[in-house]
């Protein structure tokens, strides 16, 4: 029998949490001769939406018959028919030793849809020797990390070091480090109605302390050597927390444990875990005040289409093995022996037989690790509770650590009311006459609108090629013309068919998707026009709009322009002109993403160790927080773009500008013109085709773009960068509002059409000549 699974690491991968995955699934295939494995890969996507590899597949139809998921989307999965229920498998035995709070999370409906493979704590994970050189340790010398609010803040002071670059704690804007908060000073984040409807419930005096707490860490006003600071905490917009003890950059971060079982190690901190050490859960402040930390659980279950039972009971097979205690002592087994005893849990070490090694571990880091599984709470789940983590929650908490005078309580408000609205609410609901009314009166406008932009467009292609077409002659008789326009066929089939296959039918099939309520696995219900009706009543809709007509003026403004004006210089320039043509193209030979990194890491650092901030302290003004600044970030996510761009744009120009006749110029000198007479009479009248139709490819090249945003910012900060290629996204494939999201990329699209139309007349226009000029 035929068993697909992912998730295999390859087999030379240097990492020890990869050895020990690749290890462990090699001796299930040993073992189990009779079933023949194939590897599935996919796309992996980190940080808050690590399910939308797993979304993807389910949608592409190669999602793998094992699958693992985050506890937080148990729900959404089983709704969607994407988990099997494990319970009704012939041969199933509960999981042992399960705690009622795991068992919980696993349940569904009165359905078990998993089986626990491991636990990923949420804890503070610190340096040891910043602790060390700051004086936070006991009488033995070793770190003593914080044990409640009061004493990270003033550890966090403590390790903050301006001179060399690093704040004491490293905050991201996410749900998941903020709810930990919430629970630790006694509060709630959702709830039950009478009528079973889950409520967040975070508006109250507890969520407003938490994000008190990260407002005190993130704006605190204090002295270093006489200067005014601000802050002990860093803004992190990786989503990699571990990187920035890594690299130095932090002191204190909230990580998330390492997806092994026995270990507690994030797999970024591995190069130093050395120096690493793990706090206990905080004991959040006042009466009220709880020891609690955040215990994610990482599932593994089985794919709701399998229908094959021999592929059942395999698939069960090894979802059982990955979650035994066989596999929980061979991980155990191979950590000690590579040397990594010092993460793995004292719990394990007994267990399996090395109980003597529990003495190596200090006291302070044992009670931290049987703490965090004492106190560990799993995830809220309920229904849709990722997007109330990944969006809901990451906005408000985004808004407190970029913006000093943002009101927590108001905060929060707004943000219950609209979750509860927009997002908690049952989808089928009972609106009221004038909302209908409303909502058909725009789609029914809209699809007039697109309508009519089709039929502009059809008009546009027979007017621009019929044209063309009339003007070929045809060669000696009409046999000849038949052969010549049968081998023109037969040349522009292959890519016709490709552009058939990959662009056309899902252009199609998306449109027939935009007037659905779609689901993955079948059952999808006809909407009509709801989709684009809901688009634009909602504001959501509207601001990634404008703020993507607002990258795209950006894009343009700085991105189109500078290309022209660095041709027209270097076509003046006779000396050093290969040199300066090689400068401006390098950075178009490197990744796209290489450039990304380089810019947010090296550049837009907002610490004095970045790169602009040095230029500014040289100066003497104020360091800035680029990417975390909501008025600078839009526009230091375009300027790594076109700085990679620009050199090409700019040879492309300068080949153009060969092309315009000396003579022209000549003339010109002899009647008197000057510089700025030259350039607006003969040079910018000989590139107007050529900037014309540059300028519509960038525009709809501008509207498109969305990863060097999803790289640097993620859509932040409080979503300044959120545009629609975001927008759609977020709502295909980690919220599954597969409807919804092609319907608002079809209003994109529509709006593009109209662009294209003005491009085909305007190659209606255009004369292409060939001409002889100074070679490149």
């Amino acid at each position: 029998m035929r068993l697909h699974i992912s998730d295999i690491p390859p087999k030379d991968s240097a990492r020890i949490d990869d050895r020990i995955r690749r290890k462990t699934f090699e001796r299930f295939v040993r073992a189990n001769p009779d079933i023949e494995i194939i590897e599935r890969q996919q796309i992996e996507v980190p940080g808050e939406v690590g399910e939308a590899g797993m979304i993807m597949a389910f949608a592409a139809g190669t999602a793998p018959d094992v699958i693992g998921i985050n506890n937080r989307s148990i729900q959404q999965f089983v709704s969607q028919g994407f988990l099997y229920p494990l319970d009704t498998i012939p041969g199933y035995e509960p999981q042992p030793g399960l705690p009622q709070k795991q068992i919980d999370v696993l349940t569904y409906d009165g359905h078990i849809y998993g089986l626990v493979e491991g636990y990923q704590p949420v804890t503070i994970f610190y340096r040891r020797d910043f602790f060390v050189e700051a004086g936070l340790v006991d009488a033995r010398g070793d770190p003593t990390p914080p044990t409640s609010w009061d004493e990270l803040i003033e550890y966090s002071r403590r390790l903050t070091n301006p001179d060399e670059g690093r704040k004491g704690l490293s905050l991201h804007p996410s749900g998941w480090t903020w709810i930990p908060h919430v629970w630790q000073a006694g509060g709630r984040i959702i709830d039950q109605d009478e009528l079973g409807n889950w409520q967040v419930v975070f508006n109250h005096e507890a969520g407003v302390a938490a994000l008190e707490l990260y407002r005190t860490l993130r704006w605190t006003r204090w002295q270093w050597r006489d200067v005014e600071q601000q802050g002990f905490a860093m803004l992190n917009t990786d989503g990699i927390r571990g990187q920035d003890l890594t690299l130095g950059k932090a002191a204190m971060a909230f990580c998330v444990g390492a997806r092994m079982a026995v270990a507690y190690s994030n797999e970024e901190l591995l190069p130093v875990m050395d120096k690493i050490g793990v706090a206990p859960p905080l004991t959040g402040p006042g009466p009220d005040g709880r020891k609690v930390n955040f215990l994610s659980t990482y599932l593994a279950g089985i794919n709701g289409t399998v229908t094959d039972p021999d592929v059942l009971q395999a698939a069960w097979r090894y979802v059982r093995y990955l979650c035994s205690d066989e596999v929980r002592k061979f991980e155990t087994d191979m950590l000690v022996q590579s040397g990594y005893a010092r993460i793995i849990y004292p719990e394990y070490l007994e267990r399996f037989g090395y109980g003597s090694l529990v003495a190596d571990i200090r006291p302070a880091t044992r009670r931290a690790l049987e703490e965090i599984i004492e106190y560990g709470q799993p995830d809220p789940y309920c229904p849709n509770f990722m997007m109330v983590q990944t969006r809901g929650m990451q906005d408000f908490v985004d808004k407190i650590l970029v913006d000093e005078e943002a009101d927590p309580r108001e905060e929060l408000d707004d943000a219950v009311q609209e979750i509860n609205a927009k997002i908690l609410t049952p989808e089928v609901r009972v609106r009221s006459g004038s909302e209908t009314v409303m909502r058909w009166v725009i789609a029914a406008l809209l699809l007039a609108l697109a309508a009519w932009l089709v039929w502009r467009f059809v008009l546009a292609l027979r007017s621009t090629y019929g044209s063309q077409a009339q003007e070929v002659t045809r060669p000696s008789g009409d046999a000849g013309y038949a052969r010549l326009q049968t081998l023109a066929w037969l040349f522009m089939a292959p890519a016709l068919l490709s552009l058939l296959i990959w662009a056309y039918l899902p252009m199609l099939r998306g449109f027939g998707m935009a007037f659905q309520d779609y689901r993955v696995l079948g059952g999808s219900t006809f909407v009509g026009l709801d989709n684009f009706a809901t688009a634009f009543t909602q504001l959501d809709f509207w601001m990634a709009l404008w703020r993507t007509f607002y990258y795209v003026g950006l894009s343009l403004g700085i991105g189109f322009v500078l290309p022209i004006a660095l041709a027209l210089m270097l076509a003046e320039i006779r000396v050093g002109q290969y040199f300066f043509r090689t400068v401006y193209y390098l950075p178009t030979m490197t990744s796209g993403l290489v450039v990304m990194f380089l810019w947010k890491h090296l550049i837009f650092e907002p610490t004095e160790s970045g790169l602009f901030n040095q230029a500014l302290l040289a100066f003497g003004l104020e360091p800035q927080r680029w990417l975390e600044s909501e008025g600078w970030a839009m526009i230091c996510v375009v300027v790594p773009t076109v700085w990679a761009g620009v050199g090409a744009a700019c040879l492309i120009y300068l080949a153009a500008l060969k092309m315009v006749e000396e003579s022209l110029y000549e003339a010109a000198a002899i009647d008197g013109a000057g510089l700025w007479s030259k350039l607006r009479h003969i040079t910018l009248p000989s590139l107007k085709a050529l900037v014309l139709i540059n300028f519509v490819g960038a525009f709809i090249g501008s509207f498109h773009a969305m990863q060097n945003i999803f790289v640097m910012t993620g859509g932040g900060p409080n979503r300044a960068t959120h545009i629609m290629g975001l927008e759609i996204f977020y709502n295909f494939v980690v919220w599954l509002k597969l409807g919804y999201a092609t319907a608002i990329a079809w209003v994109l699209g529509f709006a593009l059409i109209g662009f294209t139309i003005w491009q085909l007349q305007i190659l209606r226009q255009v004369e292409f000549r060939a001409g002889a000029g100074e070679k490149l």
